[in-house]
């Protein structure tokens, strides 16, 4: 299961077309918006030295989308665009193995996501079909589980986010997060800056500030073409909460 996604097949599209505009360009070749991101990301360049820009191109295994060279200087990017986006998924297992290993992590919380990523009243997905509910219905029946939840989601806040946002499985560390608005500037941040903006943010429902948690593929209906013990968080409006 990947744990870099899309919001849309469009993110990817216009992560593709990035690295095209910017790949053995010179800086003077770059529109405005381009050479933003080049002064933004590096301290110090030689005008006249060529830019190597790459797909990471392992959409399962590396969380930053793409990666920019310039001589001897090179920094990796994680890569947004849209709104609703998905920024992380991976399996229930793998990701509970990972909240083990985090502050107050008990087996009443682990129970609690379980309940939570499957649905339908059990940690282990042998409910029925018809007892399965959506999120909103479940926060509303079970506010306390939900709130042990939050509470340990926020006691490891840092952690979590960056996971979610810069480090994916395979610990693979993000130096800079861009996010392309709709008149296509980019918002260009240093993922520490990022992390330090989630600390000033309201807890919001999960803990996350405003990020959420939710279950990939709840299958209301008993759908069996996807798994259901995929954890996935989201980031709705990326633009609107960085953008001030």
């Amino acid at each position: 299961m990947s744990d870099k996604i899309k919001g849309t097949n469009d993110g990817f599209k216009k992560e593709k077309e990035l690295v095209i505009s910017l790949n053995k360009k010179y800086f003077k070749d770059l529109n405005k918006n381009h050479k933003e991101i080049i002064k933004r990301s590096f301290s110090e360049f030689e005008e006249n030295e060529q830019i190597i820009c790459s797909s990471t191109g392992s959409a399962g295994t590396n969380k930053p989308d793409f990666v920019i060279k310039i001589g001897n200087e090179k920094y990796s990017y994680s890569f947004k665009t849209g709104s609703g986006n998905a920024i992380h998924q991976e399996s229930l297992s793998t990701f509970l193995e990972f909240c083990k290993k985090l502050e107050g992590c008990t087996q009443s919380l682990i129970d609690c996501i379980k309940f939570f990523i499957w649905t339908d009243g059990t940690t282990d997905g042998t409910g029925k079909i018809k007892d399965r509910m959506n999120k909103i219905v479940w926060k509303k029946k079970y506010p306390k589980k939900l709130n042990e939840i939050k509470k340990f989601f926020l006691r490891n806040k840092i952690q979590i986010i960056e996971k979610v946002l810069f480090e994916g499985r395979k610990n693979n560390i993000t130096d800079y997060f861009v996010y392309k608005k709709k008149d296509e500037s980019f918002i260009i941040l240093k993922s520490n800056d990022v992390i330090k903006k989630f600390g000033d943010w309201v807890n919001g429902i999960y803990g996350l500030g405003p990020i959420t948690f939710q279950t990939w593929n709840p299958a209301l209906q008993g759908q069996t073409k996807k798994p259901r013990d995929v954890v996935q968080f989201k980031w709705g409006k990326i633009e609107k909460d960085l953008d001030k």
